[in-house]
């Protein structure tokens, strides 16, 4: 697909090209829309459903911790029950 442009700050277009390492303004400008669309595309749904919300780990760690006592009689409970 060919697409002409008119860059209206070609000190942008040079610096492109330094920053990609290229001598063309055609491959500096490839580069960068492959650079946007990798970092701007937006991720699966699947990813996002994974991650847990903010709110979890502040109702988990708002909770207070069980004494010792209790975990260990809870412990000894199952253990009774099993055997």
């Amino acid at each position: 697909m060919s697409l002409t442009v008119e860059i209206e700050n070609p000190a942008n277009l040079i610096k492109a090209r330094n920053i990609a390492g290229v001598n063309s303004d055609k491959k500096a400008v490839e580069i960068a829309l492959e650079r946007f669309v990798r970092d701007y595309e937006p991720k699966p749904a699947k990813e996002a459903a994974s991650e847990l919300p903010e709110t979890f780990w502040d109702d988990l760690f708002s909770q207070p911790m069980l004494p010792s006592s209790v975990i260990k009689k809870a412990i000894e409970d199952e253990r009774e029950d099993r055997f």
